[in-house]
């Protein structure tokens, strides 16, 4: 139970930062596929930095950390890895998961388990998407948070 409190708390912290970051690194969101907006886009426009910096960082943090607390007490793993990073970027995990099979001699395991966690994941977010428009959940939230703009990252400013 003292685990869990740590990585709560670590958890709060992780996910300030990531807040943080995503106003620092706030750009408007996309417009509307196929508007006269999205055409303009260039590459640079389009990719979610703030998510993408996140999630590199995460990673760093995750490759200094792991060696870094090895042998330490549970709470400071608990408290750094699980709740920071977690509340920070679960894509750390996934970083140093994969790097762990293929330091373990499973580099097709590795290429497997990132390509399926790609397709698994953004599949489960267009079935998402699916759903919430074919139940009208979409046009609420649109209507909620006005249907100016679609995309961008959780925290984003719209």
């Amino acid at each position: 139970m003292h685990a869990m409190i740590w990585v709560f708390l670590g958890g709060g912290l992780g996910a300030v930062g990531r807040y943080g970051a995503a106003i620092a690194l706030a750009r408007p969101a996309l417009p509307r596929p196929g508007s006269s907006q999205a055409r303009d886009l260039t590459t640079l426009d389009l990719i979610p930095l703030s998510t993408l910096a996140v999630n590199v960082a995460g990673c760093l943090l995750i490759g200094v950390l792991v060696p870094m607390l090895a042998g330490r007490p549970e709470p400071w793993k608990a408290a750094l890895i699980v709740g920071v990073l977690g509340g920070f970027t679960t894509f750390s995990a996934f970083g140093y998961e994969t790097l762990a099979l293929v330091q373990h001699g499973r580099p097709l395991l590795a290429l497997v388990y990132v390509i399926g966690s790609v397709l698994l994941g953004v599949g489960a977010v267009w079935l998402g998407h699916t759903l919430a428009h074919a139940s009208g959940l979409a046009s609420t939230l649109d209507a909620a948070m006005g249907d100016a703009a679609v995309g961008g990252s959780p925290g984003e400013a719209a």
